[in-house]
């Protein structure tokens, strides 16, 4: 039997039910029509700050590479730096941003300017949600760390953080600061793990196996 006998009282429910729920019906609506618009909104604002971070980072590797001249002056390193700064503070939170910090530590320490190479990877640490980025970010700080004469430092940055795909990289590094430590033990070891890692991996590290035969050369 159905529950309403005539098309009238069908058509009784269907205005009662609509005034009772109407305007949740037409909100829900609304709200599900700015979402999709929301997002579109997004994505295209997105897609612009990303290729204009990308316009920003060209702009950086071409000044970098017109100040790595034997003949640049101080005006050329002077652009690298608002440049590179400006693309730091305008697109943090973008993978450029990231690679230009790298880029500009780089710069850094081909003009022996250690601090400021130190400076900008720390900031590459600390504003990157990349894995990998992040991971040669700390690679590079430990060595100007080292170079710095900070092996402590160094080692502190390398342990705290371990990615797989770099455990051959971050014990060899680990050896070469331990071996400046003159602690030969603890060099051993690590470029003994740094070995098996490379092998598991399948991938020669001859300079590795070099490191490993001075220090057996060196106990004997």
């Amino acid at each position: 039997m159905d529950v309403y006998q005539t098309e009238e009282e069908q058509i009784e429910a269907i205005k009662k039910w609509w005034k009772d729920n109407g305007t949740s019906v037409i909100v829900g609506v609304l709200l599900a029509l700015s979402a999709v618009f929301g997002w579109k909104t997004w994505q295209t604002h997105d897609i612009e700050r990303a290729e204009k971070a990308s316009v920003a980072y060209e702009a950086v590797v071409n000044a970098v590479e017109n100040a790595q001249s034997t003949d640049a002056d101080s005006l050329e390193n002077s652009t690298v730096n608002h440049l590179g700064e400006k693309m730091l503070e305008e697109y943090k939170g973008t993978t450029y941003s990231e690679l230009t910090a790298l880029l500009l530590a780089k710069h850094a320490v081909e003009k022996d300017d250690l601090e400021g190479a130190v400076k900008q990877l720390q900031w590459a640490v600390d504003n990157t949600d990349d894995e990998s980025i992040r991971m040669v970010a700390k690679l590079r700080l430990a060595k100007v760390l080292l170079a710095q004469n900070k092996a402590d430092d160094a080692l502190a940055i390398l342990n705290s953080e371990q990615v797989a795909a770099f455990e051959a990289t971050v014990e060899e590094l680990k050896g070469d600061i331990y071996l400046s430590k003159d602690d030969k033990d603890q060099a051993r070891r690590a470029y003994k793990t740094a070995s098996a890692a490379a092998k598991k991996a399948n991938i020669p590290r001859p300079l590795l196996d070099l490191k490993l035969d001075d220090i057996a050369v060196s106990d004997s």
